[in-house]
């Protein structure tokens, strides 16, 4: 009987929500605003500790905030940081949070290493939020120790813009763009009289081509530079798929601060034909403990024979979701590659069973063994429900005789917007079943594709807004 009581009370909140936006015709005008972050401690953007005044583990607030907001009815932030110096400990909306007196609808926060996601709105059927407060306060600990003349620093940030950041009015209406987003900045230093020390490392390795013809030769830049406190003398090689490609060479009294490039001329003779790794190496030298940077890839060369054919293909298609709601906008991931020996100019077409979804894109100049992943938009406006096979085609380019020119997803759902258990209406138990899954992201067990509406790859505020708009309405 409760449970009963408890459903029916939450249906004539959201008819009673649905009801009350008819007689709004005209959307308020909104002024700017802005959306802070802020140190609870001074009411600064900064976060600067120094060591021992603050230690590993010690915590500090960061309140978010909002000023001159206008008719505000939801808000969800995504914040970001650096996770090997920051831990995530809190979330939470505090007592005097903007909708304290609106009988808001809020979430748990939800945390991943460097990320964490909250949103809320107000209840069914009350105005939005006009003034300045605090949206919620956050709580971060120090986790990445500091030594002498050492400083590590990150910004505080937002993540996805318009995605998993964003604010809404009271009717739906995104107004995320009228207002300014402040970033802040955490520094924790340690003790003054910077350490001296021995580092050199290799910071580019660029091939003269990324294919080269059997038996020929290749020349191979690669730059070195010298990081520590004194000049040093080490040896350079290079190697392809672990085979040495020219005798080392010796860089003598490299100074401090300082670059120099060397270059390296491969004779293809003694090679296979085939794809190889190329790797420069520098030292290490005596006394040098970081030796993470003396090592670098220059990418992968193709050894091709003489004459090989124009060949393109379609490597990837990836959507961001396998449903999507009707009327919402669907990103799709193309990653093309040139398998062929010359530099291709090519144009790339998505379709949706046979009917273009997007306009083409033109790829200009793919180097031979290189690849690049464009993004297509389908706007799902008009398409009908139902099931669609996806499928990406490049090219072809004249003398091409391959055949992997087209490649297939599968399946993509378009739903009915709120209809998340396809029954053909959006009622309780579609609002019950999304519940279950909120603030849930692509790749986590509690993830469930249909109920991901807007298909931003997290099922968040913008999907339960959906069901809302479409409560109670039938295919």
């Amino acid at each position: 009987m409760k449970n009963r009581t408890s459903r029916l009370l939450t249906y004539i909140l959201i008819t009673t929500f649905i009801a009350s936006t008819c007689f709004f015709a005209t959307r308020p005008a909104h002024a700017a605003g802005t959306v802070a972050l802020v140190n609870a401690a001074d009411g600064s953007s900064n976060f600067n500790f120094t060591s021992p005044s603050k230690n590993v583990g010690d915590t500090f607030v960061v309140n978010v905030t909002i000023a001159s907001a206008v008719d505000l009815g939801t808000w969800q932030v995504a914040i970001q940081w650096d996770s090997s110096l920051l831990g995530f400990v809190s979330m939470v909306m505090p007592t005097d949070h903007i909708f304290a007196s609106k009988s808001p609808i809020g979430t748990p926060p939800s945390a991943t290493p460097g990320l964490v996601i909250m949103g809320a709105l107000v209840g069914p059927g009350i105005t939005g939020f006009t003034g300045s407060g605090r949206i919620a306060q956050l709580t971060l600990n120090i986790t990445k120790a500091v030594g002498t003349g050492e400083t590590v620093q990150t910004d505080l940030s937002y993540e996805g813009m318009l995605s998993d950041t964003f604010l809404l009015d009271s009717q739906g209406i995104d107004i995320t763009a009228n207002y300014a987003f402040n970033v802040a900045h955490y520094k924790y230093s340690g003790p003054a009289g910077p350490p001296q020390g021995h580092d050199i490392g290799v910071t580019n390795v660029t091939p003269a081509s990324t294919s080269v013809t059997e038996n020929a030769s290749l020349n191979i830049n690669v730059t070195v530079a010298n990081t520590g406190n004194f000049a040093e003398t080490f040896s350079v090689g290079v190697t392809a798929n672990g085979t040495s490609i020219a005798a080392n060479q010796t860089v003598t009294s490299l100074a401090s601060t300082a670059t120099t490039t060397l270059t390296f001329t491969w004779n293809t003779t003694s090679f296979v034909i085939g794809s190889y790794n190329i790797v420069a190496a520098a030292g290490p030298v005596p006394g040098e403990t970081n030796t993470i940077d003396n090592t670098r890839s220059g990418g992968v060369v193709q050894i091709v024979p003489p004459g090989a054919d124009h060949d393109i293909e379609v490597s990837q298609i990836i959507p961001k979701n396998t449903a999507i709601g009707q009327g919402f906008v669907l990103n799709i991931s193309v990653t093309v590659a040139n398998a062929g020996i010359f530099t291709e100019t090519f144009d790339v077409t998505v379709f949706a069973n046979a009917t273009q979804v997007a306009s083409n894109q033109t790829v200009t100049s793919l180097n031979p063994g290189a690849n690049v992943t464009l993004l297509f938009r389908w706007n799902t406006t008009g398409w009908t429900i139902g099931n669609y096979t996806l499928s990406a085609t490049a090219g072809p380019v004249s003398g091409e005789a391959d055949n992997d020119n087209t490649l297939a997803f599968g399946n993509i759902y378009v739903m009915f917007p709120g209809d998340v258990n396809n029954d053909g209406v959006v009622n309780m138990m579609d609002i019950m079943a999304i519940l279950k899954t909120f603030n849930a992201f692509s790749g986590t067990a509690r993830y469930k594709p249909y109920m991901d509406i807007d298909a931003s790859g997290r099922i968040d505020m913008r999907d339960i807004l959906a069901m809302v708009i479409n409560f109670n309405k039938r295919l």
